[in-house]
């Protein structure tokens, strides 16, 4: 399950930035028509405001999560797509205000220029926003893992105690929480670089949480594995139901 959810978690946060790859691509074939000798002022017009929608589109969907999410601080990241949104949307008020016949190109060029500026915090903000998201997804997974090893250190005391040898589990479940150990670190560099606005820093921390947190997933079969194999059958089920909460 848990590694259900770091799949589900790295999966949304690819998409998310191919969408943000996808829109940066459309506003630069934008900017590229709207240098094209042929584009017409109505074009150009166009252009502008196709581009600012699409990252309306992708702002608005941002606040959605982030709305639906119990992240710290909330409301202030909240305000912060808020802005973001503004800014995209004071400027495509600029570029609806163009009268295509009578716009001059300094006009158009200041239009142009105020979308283009509104999209690179509005893209700052979105990469910002998402990271936040999926940070918040890989801290849960990490503390379900957590528990998961404090089940783990009972069930193989328990086994003990029966006069199993559980040598080998007990090898792979210092391995398992060394896992653990440095992916709640990389997770928490990474809640740290995005607080602070390092979108890099915590993407890359991200990486790495999430790579500890797949070999974390590895060593747990490992684990199982070795202790139905020096155990009788059933005996980890009992020993399950005997350290239960």
């Amino acid at each position: 399950d848990a590694r259900e959810k770091v799949e589900d978690a790295r999966e949304k946060a690819r998409d998310a930035r191919d969408k943000i790859r996808e829109t940066r691509r459309d506003f630069a074939d934008a900017r590229e028509k709207l240098r094209s000798k042929d584009a017409t002022k109505a074009d150009k017009k166009e252009f502008l405001l196709s581009a600012a929608e699409k990252v309306l589109d992708l702002l608005d969907k941002l606040s959605e999560r982030v709305a639906a999410s119990d992240l710290e601080d909330k409301d202030a990241k909240l305000a912060e797509i808020d802005a973001a949104i503004a800014g995209i949307e004071s400027a495509q008020a600029t570029v609806d205000a163009l009268d295509p016949e009578t716009a001059t190109p300094e006009e158009l060029k200041a239009a142009r220029d105020e979308v283009k500026e509104a999209w690179k915090e509005a893209r700052h903000v979105l990469k910002k926003g998402a990271g936040h998201v999926v940070a918040k997804r890989v801290g849960l997974i990490v503390q379900r893992m957590e528990h998961l090893d404090d089940k783990l250190d009972k069930i193989i005391a328990h086994l003990k105690e029966k006069g199993y040898d559980v040598s080998v589990a007990e090898s792979l479940t210092a391995e398992f929480e060394a896992k653990l150990e440095s992916a709640e670190a990389n997770w928490k560099a990474a809640k740290t670089a995005y607080d602070s606005g390092d979108v890099k820093a915590g993407h890359d921390s991200l990486v790495l949480a999430h790579a500890d947190l797949k070999e974390a997933h590895k060593l747990l079969k490992e684990i199982i594995k070795s202790i139905r194999a020096s155990t009788k059958t059933g005996a980890l089920e009992d020993a399950e139901e005997a350290t239960e909460d």
